[in-house]
């Protein structure tokens, strides 16, 4: 049986399927989980960068980089190749997403929206991904990073 009948990746794409055959070393990313229920819905929150990382020091392991482009605007990013972040949610045990994303406030025009993007038709309900831009002061290294997922399961 070929690779392609056998495999088990919903989006066919050079990197996913060079990641299937050559899976690349992920660190083990430190976050912590919250859960909120309301009358609506249940939300499962997975926090990357915690207030220990607001120091910027190595002590605390790295969140995770969002892999991104910025847009024509040069005031936006958008994530085209998925990758970076189902890298992170094979990690937590979650659905991969099957395309990318623009940033939200492209949508709404909400300034409150700038690096978010949202996933309504994510399985588990609607995906949430927050963007951030971390540093790391003795490496002086900056990156657009995960500080936050959100899986929003909608009670009705």
């Amino acid at each position: 049986m070929g690779y392609l009948q056998s495999t088990k990746l919903t989006v066919l794409s050079f990197k996913a399927i060079k990641n299937d055959l050559f899976p690349p070393d992920i660190p083990q990313y430190y976050y912590t989980v919250s859960e909120s229920d309301n009358l609506y819905s249940h939300r499962t929150i997975y926090s990357f960068i915690s207030g220990d990382q607001l120091d910027r020091t190595s002590t605390v392991p790295v969140p995770p980089e969002l892999k991104v482009v910025m847009d024509p605007n040069g005031r936006t990013f958008t994530l085209d190749d998925p990758e970076s972040l189902n890298l992170v949610l094979d990690q937590l045990k979650l659905p991969r997403v099957s395309h990318g994303a623009k940033e939200l406030v492209t949508i709404t025009g909400n300034q409150t929206d700038v690096g978010v993007y949202r996933w309504d038709d994510y399985p588990l309900g609607t995906l949430i991904v927050e963007r951030a831009l971390f540093q790391q002061k003795n490496t002086m290294q900056s990156y657009n990073a995960i500080s936050r997922i959100i899986v929003d399961s909608r009670k009705y």
